[in-house]
């Protein structure tokens, strides 16, 4: 099993880089990865939310939401699993981008995406949830794409990333409902 998804991922990279990448798609996304750096689109929505009293609590659950993704995703799993970078394995493979310097699984910048996204679908409803969602699937296919994550990179990130915005949700926007 291990080795048919390490095949699927390498498929997966070097299909993108030869049969996708062009020059517009190139800007583009690396664009949208920019965006996820240090969880940039996501703290800014944030502090915007922050202004309006009837989405503060939601704010404060993003923010939370992305310092819990950072621990266990960045701090945490990536340094305990320690797999190499796409463009450090497959060989021919090249980074769109300049190559980041940490571990490749998962995605830092997917799960923090995702982690976002169940909340503003959570507490702003369907349609706002599925913009987010929406740019977190961008997220996660620019990382793809930019040859700087595999497949199950991006995968793991967008399930961890679920599960740390659920987290966050349940300890800001239900402890307050709550009354805590």
């Amino acid at each position: 099993m291990k080795k048919k998804i390490k095949k699927i991922d390498h498929i997966v990279s070097m299909h993108t880089q030869t049969r996708i990448r062009n020059n517009f798609l190139n800007t583009i996304f690396k664009f949208i990865s920019r965006t996820g750096d240090g969880g940039f689109i996501w703290l800014a929505v944030s502090f915007i939310m922050l202004n309006f009293k009837n989405t503060r609590k939601t704010a404060c659950a993003v923010i939370l939401s992305q310092i819990i993704s950072v621990v266990v995703n960045n701090g945490i799993v990536k340094n305990t699993i320690g797999r190499s970078r796409p463009f450090h394995a497959i060989g021919g493979l090249n980074a769109v981008i300049d190559e980041p310097m940490d571990y490749s699984f998962p995605s830092g910048h997917t799960a923090s995406s995702f982690a976002s996204a169940c909340i503003l679908k959570k507490c702003l409803g369907v349609k706002a949830g599925m913009l987010a969602y929406t740019y977190a699937c961008l997220m996660g296919a620019s990382r793809i794409y930019l040859g700087v994550h595999y497949l199950t990179d991006v995968i793991c990130g967008a399930v961890s990333g679920i599960v740390c915005g659920d987290i966050a949700f349940r300890s800001i926007v239900n402890a307050k409902e709550k009354g805590q």
